[in-house]
Formats: structure tokens, C-alpha cells, sequence
């Protein structure tokens, strides 16, 4: 999957000699995003933690939803904020490992390749906040009472971890003119790469627990984007 993103960012950097740096004197300048694909965080240390506890191992391969604005400039800066998701839930006979991980970026600076009336390329540096979810939960008999649920201890585990990653993008975009109006439907692929600035630190509640697993929430993403320009 990294090799393919890798590729992907290569193909669409290569584009650049492709369709040139030809600007529209006229466009929307702000962008409504939703984007549908594939996150990829690094788990190594929390899997190693979890097998070494006879729980079930979480995939690295995630499906992702999010949504994102852009601001766009005549001077080819960009400005962008977006809002992503990504959740899983693996289990065996007895034991289920849930882990789900909110994320809301801001760019710091986004540049614009390519800007015309057919396509666009650019790309972003920025800052993104993880909230991450980690559950593990046992299961208990058909029949089990209220009162005797709540009365025991030890079915469910739950922490959180909370880290802040630079990112960098790239987006490419084919925009198709709406009739009878300046507004354009967005078809498009976004490529990223997280990269986290301190290792993770577990919580149970408000308690820090020591020796905790590292993990890059962010990793490698690769989305399918569709939107609009307004």
C-alpha cells in the first residue's frame, strides 16, 4: 500500500510537465470537499501490545470518510481545513479490539500548481489533531442480566491517545462546469503522508500510562474526492 501511494504522489508531480502552469483569470475560489479512501497508520507497537495480551490484532488498511473546505487566492496560496475519520473493529470467539481515530487539519500553506477551468493541482502543508480510541471488549453470555453487568469488573478496557502530526498533500482535480452557472462538480484523488512530532501517550480517563505503545494515527492516506466549487 505504501508503494502505491508513493507512485501515486510520483504520477502526480509528474503531471506538472504535462499541463504546464496555465492559470484561469476567473474561478471559484472556495472549494466544499468530501473524500472516501484508504488511511494507513502505523499499529506495529500497538498490535506487539495487544498479541502479547491474547487480543485480537488491528488491521492497518482502514477505510476513511472526511470532509474539507478550501479557500483558494489569485496568487495561487491556498488555505484548507478538514475533518476525517477512520474506524475498525476486530474480534475472535470472546475478545473484540475496536479502534477509531477523529482527526481535524489545518493548512499552514497550500500552493497551487495548475489552476484552469478543466483542472487543478496543488499542494498542502499543515497541521493535524488525532484523537484516537483504543476498546477492548470481552464478551459476555446471552442472558446476562442489567444488574449483574453492571455489578462486575474487567469486561471492557478503553484508552485514548491524543497526537498532533505535520501532513503534506497533494490534490488533483478534474472539474466539470454546471449549466447555467459558474459553479463546477469536482472529481479528484488526494494523496498524503502524517508524520507525528512525539511518540504517543495512552490514557485511561486522565491518567497517563507509562511505557505506552507508540503508533502514527495519520500514516499514508489515499482518498477518492468528490465535491463542488461555490
Amino acid at each position: 500500500m505504501k508503494t502505491i501511494i508513493t507512485t501515486t504522489l510520483f504520477i502526480f508531480y509528474s503531471g506538472l510537465s504535462v499541463f504546464g502552469q496555465t492559470d484561469s483569470t476567473e474561478f471559484n475560489k472556495k472549494q466544499f470537499h468530501s473524500y472516501f479512501g484508504i488511511q494507513v497508520p502505523t499499529l506495529t507497537e500497538l498490535n506487539n501490545s495487544l498479541e502479547a495480551n491474547n487480543y485480537p490484532k488491528l488491521n492497518e488498511n482502514n477505510f476513511s470518510i472526511g470532509l474539507g473546505m478550501i479557500q483558494m487566492t489569485k496568487k495561487k496560496v491556498i488555505f484548507q481545513q478538514e475533518l476525517n475519520v477512520y474506524s475498525q473493529t476486530q474480534s475472535n470467539d470472546s475478545i473484540s479490539t475496536s479502534l477509531r481515530s477523529v482527526s481535524f487539519g489545518q493548512s499552514l500553506f497550500g500552493y497551487s500548481y495548475i489552476q484552469n477551468e478543466n483542472f487543478q493541482m496543488y499542494s498542502l502543508f499543515g497541521l493535524t489533531y488525532f484523537n484516537t480510541t483504543l476498546k477492548v471488549t470481552h464478551a459476555i453470555n446471552n442472558g446476562t442480566t442489567f444488574n449483574n453487568y453492571s455489578s462486575t469488573t474487567g469486561n471492557q478496557l478503553e484508552m485514548t491517545t491524543n497526537n498532533f502530526l505535520a501532513n503534506i498533500s497533494t490534490h488533483f482535480n478534474y472539474l466539470i462546469k454546471l449549466p447555467n452557472t459558474k459553479n463546477r462538480l469536482i472529481l479528484g484523488v488526494r494523496a498524503a503522508y502524517y508524520l507525528p512530532f512525539d511518540n504517543s501517550k495512552w490514557l485511561m480517563g486522565k491518567t497517563e500510562l507509562s511505557e505506552s505503545p507508540n503508533i502514527n494515527p495519520g500514516g499514508y492516506a489515499l482518498n477518492f474526492v468528490l465535491g463542488f466549487s461555490y
